[in-house]
């Protein structure tokens, strides 16, 4: 078995992506974690909630992955994964694009 230490960090919700070689980690102060499984270091992380991170969703649509988080701070907060950056060390949660907000 594996373990991973989020260094000033309480992971109270997480889920595997991408055929279970990542993990998604949301944590007590609101912050979330893309954490690779096979090396158990954080590849990134984002602060996109107020209140600590009640739970997560991961999915793909098509071949794009995004993580859904939902906090005590009655938001939902949503994220599209660039795996494409991971090549160059700089993965990063970004915001759809598409969308004026990535709050609903």
């Amino acid at each position: 078995s594996k373990y991973i230490i989020i260094p000033e960090e309480t992971p109270l919700t997480a889920r595997f992506i991408k055929s279970d070689n990542y993990i998604v980690c949301g944590t007590k102060s609101g912050s979330t974690f893309l954490i690779d499984s096979n090396s158990c270091e954080i590849v990134a992380g984002v602060k996109c909630h107020e209140g600590e991170i009640w739970n997560i969703v991961t999915l793909k649509v098509k071949d794009i992955y995004y993580v859904v988080t939902c906090s005590s701070d009655k938001k939902i907060n949503y994220f599209k994964i660039n795996f494409e950056q991971l090549v160059e060390n700089k993965v990063s949660f970004e915001e759809d694009e598409n969308d004026e907000s990535n709050i609903i």
